[in-house]
Formats: C-alpha cells, structure tokens, sequence
C-alpha cells in the first residue's frame, strides 16, 4: 500500500464490487443457458463471502479515516 491507505482501500473495495457484479450476471447468464428463469444458486452464493470483504473494507476504510483526523488533530 502506499501511504494513501484509504485511496488503496477503496480500490480494493472498487475491485471487488466489480467480482461481484461479474458473479451476479454469471449466475442470471448460467440459469437461462439452463432454461431457468432463477438464476444460479451454486454460483450466486459467492456474493455472500465477496460482499463480507468488502463490509470489512468499509470498516477498514473508516477506521484509517479516523486515524487521519487523530494525527491531524495532535499536529495542530
């Protein structure tokens, strides 16, 4: 990471909405090439562990965020 920790943070969190978007439109893809008009259970269960990452992220980002104000406040 370079010393923007939160700009890092939120491409990271970028990269992964992106996988989970992809993985939705693979599970609605998968289920018509089945004939199905419910998309793909067995691909669509990725989202739930994607999305716990990018909850993490979120708190990580809030928590450099802090971080920034606590050391600008104790250099003024």
């Amino acid at each position: 990471m370079s010393e923007d920790y939160v700009a890092d943070l939120i491409a990271v969190r970028g990269a992964l909405v992106e996988e989970r978007r992809r993985i939705a439109t693979d599970a609605i893809e998968l289920g018509r090439a089945n004939r199905s008009s419910l998309p793909s259970i067995s691909i669509a269960v990725g989202i739930k562990s994607i999305q716990e990452h990018i909850d993490a992220i979120d708190v990580a980002i809030a928590d450099e965020q802090k971080a920034r104000e606590v050391v600008a406040t104790a250099a003024a």
